[in-house]
């Protein structure tokens, strides 16, 4: 028996380009939003990464081992262009951020397994 549930809109897109999609419109947000303090933007940053990963994952658990790594591209990339990066707060934050989102991406894959399981019974 079908149910009459609407299909998501993220559905027909592939997750790699849901990735590169949240990485360059995180990238942009981030320019946009650096006149309010490093701190803050920086932490808005990881929150939208966090939720990215656990939203692509949830509608496509497979992606759970790339998705971490393309939205989190940026943030790999810092250390290596700021020799400080691990004694600011900035990379406290951003690596926090890179472990939760892959945290995220693990509970959403999860999540989204057990969906297809139950819409599938």
């Amino acid at each position: 028996m079908r149910t009459s549930r609407r299909k998501s809109i993220l559905t027909g897109v592939p997750s790699w380009a849901l990735s590169l999609v949240t990485v360059f419109l995180t990238a942009v947000l981030l320019s946009i939003i650096n006149n309010i303090g490093e701190i803050p933007s920086y932490v808005i940053y990881a929150v939208l990464i966090i939720g990215a990963c656990f939203i692509i994952c949830r509608n496509d658990p497979k992606s759970v081992w790339y998705v971490p790594i393309l939205c989190n591209i940026f943030s790999f990339l810092m250390p290596v262009l700021d020799n400080a990066f691990w004694t600011t707060p900035m990379g406290i934050i951003i690596s926090s951020g890179v472990v939760l989102s892959v945290i995220a991406a693990i509970f959403g894959a999860t999540i989204g397994k057990r969906n297809a399981v139950s819409d599938n019974h």
